[in-house]
């Protein structure tokens, strides 16, 4: 699988994303290009029960990739906002997914491009 993830076939680098025996560490690389097939990859969810750490071991370009898709587990969403990356605070306060109380949390950011950001993502989540 390791070999397979290096092809040049755009493809096969993806099938190999969305394929369960493919070795973690593989598997996370891809999911920068392919963040959807390791979303959906079945071994995934078990990735996460295996390592409560592994949103913590995520690349960062993979995390990123898989905080702009809709399908993301909030565990995911709740445990990148430890991460201080400005892209990913970026990525966590665009997705319509991510809880309030992220959104709270990432008020308190370093990054003032979040800080401006969050409080409008939060009005729009308000529930009225």
């Amino acid at each position: 699988m390791r070999e397979l993830a290096l092809s040049t076939d755009q493809q096969t680098r993806q099938s190999v994303a969305g394929n369960p025996n493919t070795l973690v560490d593989v598997l996370l690389g891809l999911g920068a290009e392919f963040p959807s097939q390791l979303l959906d990859n079945p071994v995934f969810p078990l990735l996460l029960l295996e390592n409560l750490n592994l949103v913590a071991e995520i690349p960062l370009p993979t995390l990123r990739s898989i905080l702009k898709q809709e399908n993301i587990p909030v565990y995911i969403l709740e445990q990148a906002a430890d991460q201080a990356d400005l892209k990913v605070q970026l990525a966590l306060v665009k997705n319509v997914q991510t809880p309030k109380g992220v959104l709270n949390r990432l008020t308190q950011s370093r990054h003032p491009q979040v800080v401006e950001s969050a409080p409008s993502s939060l009005l729009l989540t308000w529930p009225y």
